[in-house]
């Protein structure tokens, strides 16, 4: 009598696993033919049934259409961490990225804008964001969880955590946000300004205080 192989039988719990969790599950076929032994995440097969086996609407080769931010480098910054998804982690999402992005108490993201619209949904925490347009038309608003907001490309906006901790969700209508020139932070704007077009602006006070503060380690969470 011929004996299946170790990961065959794995494959078969797996399969018998994920049917009775997901009883409407439209997986047609699941076999493993590699008898060498192999690891696997059974969490993570679980998770994404549509990985075990051809689904009846699938077509050639399917794209994969999923990224974990947990499988994303998170950066950890001074006031917070950000992590994100862009089109070298997701190919197949041209006209999508998205981050997520903690702020401790008292913690900015500095003012900043990009060439892309930005959508953010708050899930931990509250936040104040306040916006301002070319034509200098401000709005300052308090979210809490639940609270969403939009900002248009190139409107400039700045983001502080209120509570002790806070952290949302942040949408970008490029999945290419991470190439040159889409993000635009105004500390950078200021290292690149001669000081004297700068004190036209804000006036020597102005340029003096902002410098003072950006020393301060609760001063800006980068994206």
């Amino acid at each position: 009598m011929l004996k299946a192989s170790p990961l065959t039988a794995m494959a078969r719990v797996l399969r018998s696993q994920v049917s009775s969790s997901l009883p409407n599950s439209k997986i047609v076929a699941f076999t493993v033919t590699n008898t060498s032994s192999g690891g696997t995440d059974r969490d993570i097969d679980i998770d994404n049934p549509a990985n075990l086996g051809q689904e009846s609407t699938d077509a050639g080769a399917v794209k994969n259409l999923k990224w974990r931010f947990s499988d994303s480098k998170t950066r950890q910054l001074p006031g917070g961490w950000v992590r994100e998804q862009v089109i070298t982690d997701l190919p197949a999402s041209n006209d999508i990225a998205g981050a997520q992005q903690h702020l401790t108490k008292g913690s900015i993201r500095e003012l900043h804008w990009h060439r892309v619209a930005e959508w953010g949904y708050v899930y931990q925490g509250q936040v104040a964001i306040g916006a301002v347009d070319e034509f200098g038309r401000n709005q300052y608003e308090v979210l809490n969880e639940g609270d969403i907001w939009y900002f248009p490309k190139g409107e400039a906006h700045v983001i502080q955590g209120l509570a002790d901790q806070n952290e949302y969700l942040l949408v970008f209508d490029d999945g290419n946000f991470e190439a040159s020139g889409t993000t635009f932070n105004v500390d950078d704007w200021i290292a690149h300004t001669p000081k004297d077009i700068l004190a036209k602006s804000l006036g020597k006070s102005g340029v003096s205080l902002y410098l003072n503060q950006a020393t301060d380690q609760n001063f800006a969470c980068r994206r």
